[in-house]
C-alpha cells in the first residue's frame, strides 16, 4: 500500500500480549513508504519519486511484529503547525510575563503601602518632622557609629518659651501656627545630611546632630535662636506675638559606660538651665 501526504495505514499485531512499543519520525526527501499488507508485519522503505518535495514518515514498531502504524505528511504540513504552535508558545511566554509583571506591581503595591504606613507612623503630622518614636529607632544607630569612629556627637533639646501662655491668649489654632513655624526654622538650620529633627512632644524639639563638637553646636543653636526670633506671624486683629525658645546642648564622645539616654538627659537639663537664666537663650 502506497502511503502517501495524509494516508495512514495500519497493521495490528496478531496477539494480545503486552510488549514494548517504539515511536519513530523520520524525514525523507523525495521518498515513499511500501507496505506489503499481507500481515507480515515487515515494511520497505523504498526509493520512488511520486512525493513531491520532502516528507515526514512516522511508524510505530515492536518488538515482535515490526511496523504497526505508519504516517507519511507533507513537511510543509508539519512546518506549519510547527509555526502555529511556536506562535502558541510565544503567546503563552508573553501571558506568563504579563502575569509575572502583576505579580510584581502586586508587591510594589503592597510595598509602597507598607513604606507609606512607615513613613506615615514616624512622622510628626502637624510639623512634618520626624517623632519621637522615629527618634527612639534612629538614635542607637548614630550612637554606634558615633563610638566607632569616636567623633563627637551632640544633642539640641528645644521649648517654645511660654507656650501654654501662647495658647491661652491666642488659641490653639494659633499655636499650631507657631509650632509648624518652628519647626521649619529649626530644620532650615539643621540641614546637613545626617541632622537629624524631631517634635519630642507638645512644644519640645529635639536635634540630634552626628560629629559635632560643642563649638559646632553652640553656633547652630545661635542659629535657630535668631531664626525663631524672626519669625513673623500675622494673627487677626493685627496680633503678631514674638516667639522665643530656650536650648540646651549635650555632647559626648561615646564610650562604653555613656547611655543614650544620658545625653538627651544632659540636654534636657540643660534647656532647663537657659528657661532659669532667662529664657531664649541657649545652655550647656
Amino acid at each position: 500500500m502506497n502511503l502517501q501526504g495524509g494516508n495512514v495505514a495500519f497493521m495490528y499485531p496478531m496477539s494480545n500480549e503486552k510488549e514494548d512499543v517504539n515511536f519513530h519520525l523520520s524525514l525523507y526527501i523525495d521518498e515513499q513508504v511500501h507496505a506489503d499488507g499481507k500481515g507480515s508485519g515487515v515494511v520497505d522503505i523504498g526509493a520512488a519519486k511520486d512525493i513531491a518535495g520532502p516528507s515526514y514518515v512516522g511508524y510505530v514498531t515492536s518488538a515482535k511484529y515490526g511496523l504497526i502504524t505508519t504516517v507519511s505528511l507533507p513537511a510543509k504540513v508539519i512546518l506549519i503547525d510547527y509555526l502555529k504552535n511556536s506562535l502558541l508558545l510565544i503567546l503563552m511566554i508573553a501571558f506568563a510575563y504579563i502575569a509575572l509583571a502583576l505579580i510584581l506591581l502586586r508587591f510594589y503595591k503592597n510595598g509602597l503601602r507598607l513604606a507609606m504606613s512607615l513613613m506615615v507612623s514616624f512622622t510628626d503630622s502637624l510639623t512634618g518632622l520626624q517623632n519621637r518614636r522615629a527618634f527612639d529607632t534612629e538614635f542607637p544607630k548614630f550612637w554606634k557609629e558615633a563610638q566607632r569612629s569616636q567623633n563627637p556627637i551632640s544633642v539640641l533639646f528645644i521649648d517654645i518659651d511660654h507656650f501654654k501662655i501662647f495658647n491661652d491668649d491666642y488659641g490653639h489654632d494659633c499655636g499650631d501656627q507657631a509650632l509648624i513655624a518652628v519647626a521649619k526654622v529649626i530644620q532650615q538650620y539643621a540641614s546637613r545630611p545626617l541632622d537629624f529633627c524631631c517634635r519630642w512632644g507638645g512644644e519640645e524639639f529635639v536635634v540630634l546632630l552626628p560629629e559635632t563638637d560643642e563649638r559646632g553646636a553652640i553656633s547652630l543653636a545661635n542659629e535657630i535662636l535668631v531664626g525663631v526670633r524672626n519669625i513673623y506671624l500675622n494673627f487677626p486683629n493685627d496680633k503678631h506675638p514674638k516667639i522665643t525658645v530656650s536650648i540646651g546642648i549635650a555632647t559626648a564622645i561615646v564610650t562604653e559606660i555613656n547611655r543614650t539616654d544620658d545625653l538627651v538627659d544632659m540636654a534636657d537639663k540643660a534647656m532647663y538651665m537657659a528657661k532659669q537664666g532667662g529664657r531664649d537663650r541657649y545652655s550647656c
